[in-house]
């Protein structure tokens, strides 16, 4: 076992760090967790940019409700929900401009809401 490692810390510490206003935890929350949820937004909506800017809506939201965490579900199941909600809260009032109409992603997410996979 190397000594210089330093202990990693849970995500669960890292929430409460957040709440606690810690930026430095808001940041390894997002190196953690970055490319599923990413990869989870592109599921919900092929627009990239879009997909970008729902993740940094998601980590705005993080920040702002880290307080919230009830530890009823794991991090990364409250993180997903968070994303859902900023694409659902986005999609809903998103206008003809958008690449994906809110009908559409209405439309997947009832269809794969059960099938869609959060891998890490």
């Amino acid at each position: 076992m190397n000594m210089n490692m330093q202990p990693v810390v849970d995500d669960r510490q890292l929430l409460k760090d957040i709440a606690g206003g810690d930026r430095q935890a808001l940041s390894e929350l997002y190196a953690r967790y970055q490319r599923p949820l990413f990869n989870y937004l592109l599921q919900l909506t092929p627009d990239y940019g879009l997909a970008e800017e729902l993740l940094q809506d998601t980590l705005v939201a993080v920040w702002k409700s880290a307080c919230s965490f009830e530890e009823r579900s794991s991090v990364q199941t409250w993180l997903i929900g968070i994303a859902r909600r900023q694409a659902h809260n986005t999609c809903a009032g998103e206008t003809s401009t958008r690449t994906t109409p809110a009908s559409s992603y209405k439309t997947f997410w009832y269809r794969h809401a059960e099938t869609v996979i959060f891998s890490r």
